[in-house]
């Protein structure tokens, strides 16, 4: 079972929304539920991939909220890192779909772990 919300707000790209957002997520990764934007009832599904070999990690979420007329929201979530210890080297790309607005992120960096 999952709840909360999305505040998002990039005002470069013209994309500002909030979704309160509730449902049921299996052990399989994939997620189903209803998510609510401006007093709009929105159909919310969603798959998500964890995987971890040795000092590897990869984590990918794929999902996406509609009402099948004008709010479409997708995004797309893929991250991996590379251990060393308390350290890592990560990769992080994020793609965002909001109606007929686009939004991106890749990132490098490094990572610890507290």
């Amino acid at each position: 079972l999952y709840g909360g919300l999305d505040y998002v707000n990039k005002e470069s790209k013209d994309i500002k929304y909030i979704t309160y957002n509730l449902g049921l997520v299996h052990k399989s990764g994939l997620k189903v539920g209803l998510s609510v934007k401006d007093n709009e009832p929105l159909l919310s599904s969603g798959f998500k991939l964890k995987a971890k070999k040795d000092d590897i990690e990869y984590n990918f979420d794929l999902s996406s909220k509609t009402d099948f007329e004008d709010n479409n929201i997708f995004n797309i979530k893929s991250e991996i890192k590379k251990w060393f210890g308390k350290f890592n080297i990560f990769g992080l790309y994020k793609h965002e779909y909001y109606n007929k607005k686009e939004d991106f992120q890749f990132k490098v960096g490094v990572g610890v772990k507290l």
